[in-house]
């Protein structure tokens, strides 16, 4: 049987600042203190604190086995804890001012044990490794599944989970009416989608886990969020078995499994404890860390993020963070954790870069084969796109408009920029101050000279932008030029927050060049997929990252959502990369980049969807934030935020080519052009037009020659390019062209092709010798 991804028990994104340690292999304890309340505090880089209550609570998670790094000294825990006060501190500093020396032994912990089943997480000198654990999970929660009474719930447990305290829900429950998870079993038959739409009429928020082949194998689960009344009313119904039991410990942990996937780490990794809505935060906070004190002497595992979300920092003991993790997942109002992830923008950095006589726009057009488009016209008139990023430099020549700056207002008559959300700020930023994330994503797509004396940078250059800034930068090393000062992106919880007042302005496809690293199917992502099912005109393009110089399964998150475009980077022609490695043999259009994030993804579906010019484009560059210089300059950047844009400005000219009736005869007819145009039919178009690449390049760690730099031959469609590099002429006909393809919807048939369960539909076609058949389906997936 299949695991199904569990929906609603995927990872919340947020963008706090818990401590990060997990880059040393030592403790770095920076200063040490008794309280008056007789408390030890260890601070720790980060300005947060672990509060122990006694010497020996300290030395077992400083000294035990499964600590990493251990200080010089910790032989002295071994001695008697009848010390005074004074002795105490004094030890102790002593402890935090020595050498650390990194703990030797192999020690494991059985995170998970369920029968024969026993996830490991082994810790060696260099680290701890979760590579496997998310195969070996599944593996776990199938054996729950299969089992065959109902019982199964009791089949596996989380680390230590019996000898932890009971929780003290009545400080934490706040209202009774909260819709709780539970899991509903359904009797096996041929009609159980029938009954998973009666459970989804009573609770919508219902979530198949997994299936059954309705006759004789497996079981079909249901995650719901229910009311107490809701599960009365879900028990009563005849097609469920049994009774409606609560979601197991477990299973809140598998959003956390799943993001550890592509993991190895030197400590603990930083875990988001979410609740179900209507949950009292400080409530759950003060159970849970009660809890932990009689069981760790920690007073506060638990702690709030910068973003005021409950969450455990990464820790150096894992024995101390298991504990943690297991008695989170058993509150009643908590519904998963998952790991704490850093949203980031997916641009590399560059080293030189010689300006090539062509813009960007001119590469890129010839190789994903839009000249012809914009020869007839086709440039995006009309068109919204949605762009959320560090900010936009609104007075770059791409940019530029007469109209008056406007912050949070819609005017669908500017000339370029119809809407600038503050969601963050009303800058761009960059880490080197100027040439900002925001502003160079937003040429690719969407550029075009509002003084004329500029060639245009966008590859859809006719289009408006509808902007969501959601890039801030610290003030301590802001428009610092001789730091580097990171950009933070904070995005909303759910998509509707984020892209709501885009759609307001008119906007129809939307470009992110953002995401968590390696991180596949978040919550964040599960959330995407839900928006996009109930939008079916929306289509969103989303970088797929740069990790994929750490091989495969490195796909970001949003990245792995279903109802997305997922692009990862090929190289481009230009002159200055052929300048810079002189390397043609490898540095051509027919190569998958290096950095270009790999599938598959955690649930083993195929990433990228496809790849697209992505190394050393040129595009606008912002001016240091607060600016207001007039410029028309563009600097280089890399990776699959460039790429992204290319696959989206794409978007747009199929889409103006539908909407004024190109498709038909090869001509502007709007009697024949398309009033709705589903997303779905956009990304048919484009994965139909694609061409398979025949190269990845292999990861340059140290710039080597070219006889000696080496690439992997790819078979498409594969891991690397997904179904390849689109090109527009393979779909879109013009006058003086022969048709190329037949779809539906289309303006003549509009209703979009339907089968029903265990039904089929047909579609003739006729060939002539030795010509190629190929046909595309596209649909959006329900997060069911």
């Amino acid at each position: 049987m299949q695991q199904q991804p569990v929906g609603p028990l995927s990872l919340v994104t947020c963008c706090g600042t818990l401590p990060n340690v997990h880059t040393t292999h030592r403790i770095m304890l920076s200063g040490l203190s008794w309280a008056a309340t007789g408390l030890l505090l260890v601070s720790l880089p980060s300005g947060w604190s672990l509060a122990f209550d006694s010497t020996y609570a300290w030395c077992q998670y400083h000294c035990s086995e499964f600590a990493l790094a251990h200080p010089r000294n910790c032989s002295t825990c071994q001695q008697d804890d009848g010390m005074s006060s004074e002795g105490r501190r004094r030890h102790l500093e002593a402890a935090a001012t020595s050498k650390a020396s990194l703990n030797l032994s192999n020690a494991s912990l059985n995170l998970i044990a369920c029968d024969a089943h026993h996830l490991h997480v082994n810790m060696t000198t260099k680290g701890v490794g979760f590579h496997s654990f998310w195969t070996q999970f599944q593996q776990a929660t199938d054996h729950i599944l299969d089992s065959p009474t109902s019982l199964f719930l009791q089949g596996c447990d989380l680390f230590n989970l019996a000898s932890l305290p009971s929780i003290d829900v009545a400080m934490a429950m706040g209202n009774a009416t909260m819709a709780l998870p539970v899991l509903v079993q359904l009797q096996r038959s041929h009609h159980e989608h029938e009954c998973v739409e009666a459970i989804q009429s009573i609770a919508s928020t219902a979530t198949v886990v997994s299936r059954s082949n309705g006759i004789d194998h497996g079981r079909t689960v249901v995650l719901v969020h229910a009311t107490l009344d809701q599960q009365v009313a879900m028990s009563s119904l005849a097609c469920v078995d049994d009774q409606v039991l609560p979601l197991p410990p477990l299973f809140k942990f598998s959003p956390l499994a799943r993001s550890l996937h592509a993991m190895y780490s030197t400590a603990s990794p930083a875990v988001h404890i979410a609740l179900v809505d209507g949950a009292s935060s400080s409530g759950v906070l003060a159970s849970l860390n009660a809890g932990l004190k009689s069981t760790t002497g920690i007073h506060n595992l638990v702690t709030f993020d910068d973003d005021g979300l409950l969450g455990v920092p990464p820790l150096t003991n894992f024995k101390t963070w298991a504990t943690a993790i297991a008695l989170a997942c058993s509150h009643p109002l908590v519904d998963y954790v998952t790991r704490t992830s850093i949203m980031e923008t997916f641009d590399l950095p560059l080293s030189s870069y010689t300006r090539s006589s062509d813009y960007s726009s001119d590469q890129i057009s010839s190789i994903v084969g839009i000249d012809n488009a914009h020869k007839h016209g086709i440039l995006g008139h009309g068109v919204v796109v949605g762009i959320s990023d560090s900010g936009l430099y609104m007075d770059h020549d791409q940019f530029d408009q007469p109209s008056p700056r406007e912050f949070g207002t819609i005017n669908p008559h500017a000339r370029k920029v119809v809407l600038y959300e503050p969601m963050a700020d009303r800058v761009d930023q960059s880490k080197s101050v100027t040439c900002g994330h925001g502003s160079h994503v937003s040429g690719i797509l969407a550029g075009s000279s509002w003084s004329q004396l500029h060639p245009d940078v966008g590859v859809a250059p006719q289009a408006k932008i509808a902007f969501t800034d959601i890039g801030s930068q610290n003030a301590s090393c802001a428009n610092n030029r001789a730091l580097e000062c990171p950009v933070k992106l904070t995005t909303p919880l759910t998509a509707a927050a984020l892209m709501d007042k885009q759609v307001q302005a008119g906007a129809k496809i939307f470009s992110y060049s953002w995401g968590t690293q390696k991180d596949d199917y978040s919550r964040q992502a599960q959330n995407l997929d839900e928006y996009l099912f109930n939008h079916p005109e929306i289509l969103v393009v989303i970088a797929a990252g740069n990790g994929g110089d750490d091989g495969v399964r490195t796909i970001s998150s949003p990245a792995g959502a279903k109802n997305v475009i997922t692009v990862g980077a090929s190289l481009t022609s230009a002159d200055s990369l052929l300048a810079k490695f002189r390397c043609p043999r490898v540095y051509n259009p027919q190569s998958v980049a290096s950095f270009s994030s790999q599938g598959p993804t955690s649930d083993g579906r195929m990433k990228p969807d496809l790849v697209a010019p992505g190394e050393v484009l040129w595009s606008a560059k912002s001016e240091a934030p607060g600016s207001t210089a007039k410029t028309s300059d563009v600097c280089p950047l890399q990776g699959t935020s460039q790429a992204t844009p290319v696959v989206a400005g794409m978007a747009v000219l199929i889409y103006e080519w539908l909407r004024d009736g190109w498709w038909h005869e090869g001509v502007y007819d709007i009697s024949v052009g398309m009033t709705y145009i589903p997303a779905s039919l956009i990304k048919a178009l484009l994965v139909h037009s694609s061409n398979g690449l025949v190269r990845r390049l292999d990861h340059n760690k140290v710039h080597q020659a070219c006889d000696a730099r080496t690439s992997v031959p790819l078979h498409y469609p594969d891991m690397s390019q997904g179904y390849g590099l689109p090109n527009m002429s393979n779909v879109a006909f013009f006058s003086s062209d022969d048709p190329i393809v037949k779809f539906w919807p289309n303006a003549l048939q509009p209703a979009a092709p339907l089968v029903a369960h265990h039904s089929q539909d047909s579609y003739p076609a006729t060939l002539t010798r030795h010509q190629v058949f190929r046909a595309t389906l596209v649909n959006l997936d329900r997060v069911v």
